[in-house]
């Protein structure tokens, strides 16, 4: 069990994984995220994996997946606030805004 993931959706807990079903979630939102970023813009962040981590070790010990579209101040807001072992999987969002001033 040491090599276990508590693994999250959404902040609720699911239950223990294996690493291969973390790299199975970890790609499926990873790719909903890239569907997301298409409709929004860029300055819009949308928050996909928040890991957390033994650096020294290479454990992972939680993973909480979502797909959390947020703008940018309140992203960095959220990074000042996590601990050190934690690592936010992140997109920009890719749609260009521009104001017709004629």
């Amino acid at each position: 069990m040491d090599n276990d993931i508590y693994l999250y959706e959404n902040s609720k807990y699911i239950g223990f994984v294996t690493i291969d079903t973390f790299e199975e979630y970890f790609h499926n939102y990873y790719k909903d995220a890239l569907k997301t970023a298409e409709n929004e813009s860029w300055d819009m962040v949308i928050l996909y994996a928040i890991v957390e981590y033994d650096a020294p070790f290479s454990t992972i010990y939680s993973a909480d997946f979502m797909n959390l579209v947020i703008p940018n101040y309140r992203y960095v807001e959220l990074v000042s606030k996590l601990s050190d072992e934690c690592r936010l999987f992140f997109l920009r969002g890719r749609r260009e805004i521009f104001d017709d001033y004629r």
